[in-house]
């Protein structure tokens, strides 16, 4: 008899210790479940931990070692793009000019016979500017003025500049500022600066942190600053 309590009491005891334990399994994953749902968020609302700010401005900072022979390759590279591009652009140049009824005539002086700038204007086809862009993209959005310049970290004088006039020529940091208050990624950013006139550059430090930042979906501008700050490069200032 003594023995059968016994055998029970340690059959109770064993399934009481591996229900606390998987009790505590679970609730381990959930804690860790909570820590990655809270870092989705902050990861996707654009505000990161300042440790992966120092993170990333150390990573910037590190020395990229090139050599001469590095520099003159990459000098090349560029040099023959852009005799590429200059002759793609001459011939796009001939065609509209021989299907217009131009004519042409490869010398120093080109007759343009009696088709004048204005006639060009008229004919050309109308590209919108970076305001209409601008004001557009907000409207997809949904977002409302003071949202929009507050995320931009920019004044309402400076914004109602911006919405009045449509051939509005902003700065590149409040261009930049813009994209980022947008929340745009890389390929759309880049076509909001291009109607401004900028670009990111590829070479620049500072537009490389910029850059890194659109692509893993960091644009919290005191974040982005933050990191600017630690490499030693100058904040965004609009």
């Amino acid at each position: 008899m003594i023995a059968t309590i016994v055998k029970i009491l340690r059959t109770l005891f064993i399934i009481f210790g591996m229900a606390v334990g998987l009790w505590c399994v679970l609730f381990i994953l959930a804690g860790y479940l909570g820590i990655l749902i809270d870092k989705y968020y902050k990861w996707r609302n654009g505000k990161l931990s300042r440790r992966w700010a120092d993170r990333t401005a150390r990573y910037f900072n590190r020395k990229e070692p090139q050599t001469e022979k590095d520099r003159e390759y990459v000098q090349k590279q560029k040099e023959g793009l852009a005799n590429e591009l200059a002759s793609i652009e001459r011939k796009e140049e001939e065609k509209r000019r021989a299907a217009n009824g131009e004519k042409i005539r490869y010398s120093l002086n080109v007759s343009l016979g009696d088709y004048t700038y204005r006639d060009w204007e008229r004919s050309s086809v109308k590209v919108s500017t970076f305001q209409e862009d601008l004001m557009q993209m907000i409207e997809r959005r949904g977002l409302d003025s003071t949202e929009f310049y507050k995320a931009a970290l920019m004044d309402r004088k400076l914004f109602s500049a911006i919405k009045n006039n449509s051939n509005y020529n902003p700065s590149w940091e409040t261009a930049v500022a813009c994209c980022l208050a947008l929340k745009l990624k890389k390929r759309e950013a880049d076509a909001l600066l291009k109607k401004a006139g900028f670009s990111l550059s590829e070479w620049r430090r500072r537009d490389k942190i910029i850059t890194y930042c659109i692509e893993h979906y960091v644009y919290d501008i005191d974040t982005i600053n933050y990191i600017l700050d630690k490499a030693g490069e100058k904040t965004l200032m609009v």
